[in-house]
């Protein structure tokens, strides 16, 4: 070990000679997958509003259920087409979504969002410049529920 570092300095000892094959997932390649999802999913997921159902934390995004993987990796491939860097397979952006972009998920057809709550969803995925006024309007709505829905606590 001195000898190594007397030699290469502090650097990573290797103790296989072999290279990694050519379509190994370098480094690069998969921060590119995880920064497009994250990107994607602060474009297209909605704000969470009250409960919904397979989602435990508030903290996470929920795509459409529209908005598929496999449609995620036909933008993913789009987005790179244009830039000219190398492109992973539909597994491997499967994998890398679940290994490093847990909180991003695919909502299901059905939810149990009250009918204000689901037109404020629809609104804010269909638009591109009102958005910030849609979400205004769904903190409120969210106000409004949070306070009903303690009076009620109270009352019962």
């Amino acid at each position: 070990m001195k000898r190594h570092i007397i030699e290469n300095g502090a650097a990573e000892r290797s103790f296989c000679k072999k290279k990694p094959p050519s379509y190994a997932l370098s480094a690069e390649d998969a921060e590119r997958v995880v920064l497009l999802l994250r990107r994607y999913a602060e474009d297209h997921a909605p704000v969470l509003s009250g409960r919904v159902k397979a989602v435990s934390r508030s903290e996470g995004h929920l795509l459409p259920s529209s908005h598929t993987k496999y449609f995620a990796h036909q933008q993913y491939l789009w987005s790179l087409a244009q830039s000219g860097h190398r492109a992973v397979s539909l597994s491997t952006f499967k994998r890398e979504w679940k290994k490093y972009c847990p909180e991003i998920m695919v909502s299901k057809p059905a939810t149990d969002l009250c009918w204000v709550c689901q037109d404020n969803n629809t609104k804010i995925q269909r638009s591109t410049e009102v958005k910030q006024h849609l979400i205004e309007n769904q903190s409120n709505h969210l106000t409004t529920v949070t306070t009903e829905r303690s009076l009620y606590n109270e009352c019962v």
